[in-house]
C-alpha cells in the first residue's frame, strides 16, 4: 500500500485536477484518508497501489465556499470530502471530487 498527498485548491470556486487509479467517484472517496490543512494549506492524503496507467482516472476537487451558488448536478451529496475552515474560519470551503463529463473537461461550478 502507498499513501500520497495532494494539495487543494485554496480559493472558493476553484478546482484542481487529480488523477487517480479508481473508475468512480465512489470507489475513489473510499480511498482518500484523511482531508485537513497541513502547514495551512488543504491537503487530501490518499491510498494507491500503483495500478496501470490504463486504470488512472481524472478527476476534479472542486472547492465552494460558502454561500457560493453551485451551477452543476455533479456537485452533490454524493460528490462530498469535507469542509475545511482557512484563515482562521474567515474562509470555508466545502471540497468535492468530481468526474469530468467525456465532452468536456471543465466542471462548471
Amino acid at each position: 500500500m502507498l499513501i500520497y498527498k495532494q494539495h487543494l485548491p485554496i480559493a472558493t470556486v476553484d478546482t484542481r485536477d487529480i488523477i487517480l487509479p479508481y473508475k468512480s467517484v465512489a470507489e475513489a472517496k473510499a480511498h482518500i484518508l484523511k482531508l485537513d490543512l497541513q502547514y495551512g494549506c488543504p491537503t487530501i492524503w490518499y491510498q494507491a497501489d500503483g495500478g496501470s496507467k490504463t486504470d488512472e482516472t481524472e478527476y476534479f476537487i472542486a472547492a465552494i465556499g460558502t454561500g457560493h451558488k453551485i451551477n452543476s448536478d455533479r456537485i452533490n451529496l454524493d460528490s462530498y470530502l469535507g469542509t475545511l475552515q482557512l484563515n482562521d474560519g474567515d474562509l470555508v470551503l466545502h471540497y468535492f471530487l468530481v468526474r469530468p463529463e467525456r465532452s468536456n473537461k471543465n466542471v462548471e461550478i
